[in-house]
């Protein structure tokens, strides 16, 4: 026999699903609207206000009917770093902005898989692409990156703090170093690179950090504890560094994905057969929300009406029933 909390529970739970699937056509067809929508006005004919003070040296060399695929044809080139670059959101993070003439800075393990992103954002776009090998993991992984960034003399305008990742599982039968490992780069890596990149960030006449955080954090995970509480950090701390550069040139965005498509072996989403597909999104709209929002001075970013009302429906429960209510949805 439930109590009358529980049935409290059960009753918004049923209001929120039937809405949610009520919604979830009306969804398909935005996305659907949406994709073609840009695919028909291309990824470059909006240039985003914070992008403007970066592409001056691009036009100038374009008016002159000249293209810059070395260091030589620039003076005092920026760039925009994107962890995690290798695969995933950070590899549609930088397609994206060398689309926007963004010149790019790629940090992952995976050398070969920067290589050729690189390769490819060069003869594409004509942008500068640098490589950095880096295991942002490592003890002071950020000072050592940003030294290694100055010993090269490449400045930075805009910091993607990207690079993550998430085990699951039974938070006692989970070996304690990848766990770990997954706390050092979900949160010591972002504080050690922020910090150590934000004075060279404050001398751009405007710059930006987005971190990538989840909607993940917004509610304890069972059986993804720890992974939940680093993104809860990651949202925290993001949303209070904007508030502290707030009177600064340095827009800072927080986003909070839901469940992203995964990529195939040709680089496109896949969505397969999973159960609820309408609550997947594709990378690229999570990206354009985030570069979107930069554009306007930063913020917190939910992409996806789904992602919103998720949020905004844990409001309606007791807080003590959300772990619970989290687990048997998550066994479903």
């Amino acid at each position: 026999m439930f109590s009358k909390t529980g049935r409290l529970i059960e009753y918004r739970r049923g209001i929120c699903v039937n809405f949610v699937s009520f919604c979830s056509s009306q969804i398909s067809k935005l996305r659907r609207t949406r994709s073609k929508r840009i695919s028909s006005r291309g990824l470059t004919s909006r240039t985003p206000a914070w992008l403007q003070a970066w592409t001056p040296d691009y036009k100038a060399a374009t008016t002159c009917g000249q293209t810059y695929s070395g260091r030589a044809e620039m003076n005092n080139p920026t760039y925009a770093l994107v962890t995690g670059a290798s695969l995933g959101l950070g590899r549609v993070f930088a397609r994206e902005l060398a689309a926007r003439k963004q010149n790019m800075i790629l940090v992952a393990r995976s050398r070969d898989k920067l290589e050729k992103l690189a390769n490819e954002l060069r003869s594409s776009q004509s942008v500068l692409a640098e490589v950095l090998e880096f295991d942002l993991t490592s003890p002071s992984a950020g000072p050592r990156l940003v030294q290694q960034l100055h010993d090269r003399n490449l400045q930075v305008g805009l910091l993607v703090n990207n690079a993550g990742f998430g085990v699951r599982g039974d938070f006692r039968t989970l070996t304690l170093q990848r766990q770990m490992e997954m706390l050092s780069l979900n949160n010591g890596a972002v504080v050690e690179l922020t910090y150590s990149l934000l004075p060279s960030l404050m001398k751009h006449p405007q710059a930006g950090i987005i971190n990538v955080s989840s909607a993940a954090g917004f509610q304890p995970i069972p059986y993804a504890s720890l992974y939940a509480a680093t993104k809860s950090f990651l949202t925290s701390f993001s949303l209070g560094l904007q508030e502290e550069l707030r009177s600064s040139r340095v827009s800072v965005v927080t986003l909070c994905p839901g469940r992203i498509l995964a990529e195939g072996h040709n680089g496109e989403a896949k969505n397969g057969n999973r159960k609820f597909g309408f609550v997947y999104q594709l990378p690229e709209d999570v990206v354009r929300d985030a570069l979107e929002s930069l554009a306007n001075g930063g913020g917190l970013v939910i992409p996806g009406f789904v992602n919103k009302l998720s949020i905004f429906a844990q409001r309606l429960i007791p807080r003590r029933a959300v772990p619970a209510l989290v687990a048997k949805m998550s066994r479903q």
